[in-house]
């Protein structure tokens, strides 16, 4: 969370500058963290060309692939 100053800052000291600010809700933490090198994998498995650099939009293949394993600890399901 923001404070004004962290504001501020974002907008290089200027009141008159425009900054964005996005709000989530409705999220989960994860049971197990996944690392990045599994997420990597699942992308690739399933032949998406994403890159998970900012928010995004997440194909529902990969939200649910990372979704069992971070709350199941599940197998990802794979396209071959």
């Amino acid at each position: 969370m923001y404070d004004w100053i962290d504001v501020f800052s974002t907008a290089k000291n200027d009141h008159d500058k425009n900054v964005m600010a996005l709000h989530f809700s409705h999220t989960e933490l994860f049971h197990k963290p996944i690392e990045w090198k599994r997420i990597q994998k699942i992308i690739k498995d399933l032949n998406v060309n994403k890159t998970l650099v900012s928010a995004t939009h997440v194909p529902a293949d990969i939200f649910f692939n990372m979704y069992e394993l971070g709350m199941n600890n599940a197998q990802p399901i794979s396209q071959s």
